[in-house]
């Protein structure tokens, strides 16, 4: 008798990104060489503060699903709370009695900072320091550890007015109330009990849903990922990418429709 049974991988812990991962100084490092590369240093010298500072609040804004006011002000007093205690030091206060000097920017001075980006290099600034800790991460655990890749669609309701190749309408019930929205695939890798995002994408209308998969796979196992298995719909079944993903050594599991016993 042969039964198919499925068997649920346990979630992550819903855990903060740590605050204290902005003291490191080599993390701080990491993010001023990423901004190095994009050749902002060319065009843009902050006075009070280094180009990590500004992407600080941004980065944790989205770790975190908070607004980037809301981050800066609570890196700011974390980081005013955290000098007092260990260093005894006074943030200066200004000639008005009543403003202090910051630790981390404002959401103005990040917003204007991040303006003077373009999509591309806020796309590789993000990318480059994701994939360096995803690596960090890597190279702990060793490359004898075998990850989970996983794969994903998700839809998010788009209200603008201009339609671009990436509207498409939905038929989920649980979305009737929006027409329009927009898909993007996600690519994580899982184990013991920790999953690691590593890529994101906005897909768009008749482009194939998986020919960022292969190039992703590729690119995880260069950065020492090995893999046992891969987790992915049924919509992602496709002949080409099944034989792909096999001749990497990487078997693909998907649900099927009802569990078959005989």
């Amino acid at each position: 008798m042969i039964s198919l049974q499925s068997r649920a991988i346990p979630q992550s812990t819903d855990c903060s990104f740590p605050k204290d991962i902005f003291l490191l100084k080599e993390f701080k490092a990491l993010l001023n060489e990423q901004i190095k590369l994009l050749g902002l240093a060319k065009r843009f010298r902050p006075r009070l503060y280094t180009w990590a500072d500004f992407v600080f609040p941004k980065l944790y804004a989205l770790t975190r699903q908070i607004s980037v006011h809301v981050a800066s002000e609570g890196l700011n007093a974390f980081l005013v709370r955290h000098y007092k205690s260990k260093y005894r030091l006074q943030p200066k206060r200004f000639q008005d009695k009543v403003r202090h000097r910051r630790f981390i920017p404002h959401q103005t001075d990040v917003d204007k900072f991040f303006r003077r980006l373009s999509k591309k290099e806020v796309q590789n600034l993000f990318g480059n320091i994701n994939m360096a800790l995803c690596r960090k991460i890597a190279t702990f655990f060793g490359p004898s550890q075998k990850w989970r890749f996983l794969v994903d669609n998700t839809e998010y309701p788009y209200y603008g007015s201009t339609q671009t190749p990436y509207e498409q309408k939905t038929f989920k019930r649980h979305m009737e109330c929006y027409k329009t929205v927009r898909m993007f695939q996600g690519h994580s890798t899982h184990c013991q009990n920790i999953t690691l995002f590593t890529d994101f994408y906005l897909l768009q209308k008749g482009v194939g849903r998986w020919l960022s998969i292969p190039n992703s796979v590729d690119w995880l196992k260069f950065n020492n990922f090995g893999f046992n298995y891969g987790l992915m719909d049924r919509e992602f079944y496709r002949d080409t990418l099944v034989k792909m993903l096999k001749d990497r050594k990487i078997p693909i599991i998907m649900p099927a429709k009802e569990i078959l016993t005989c």
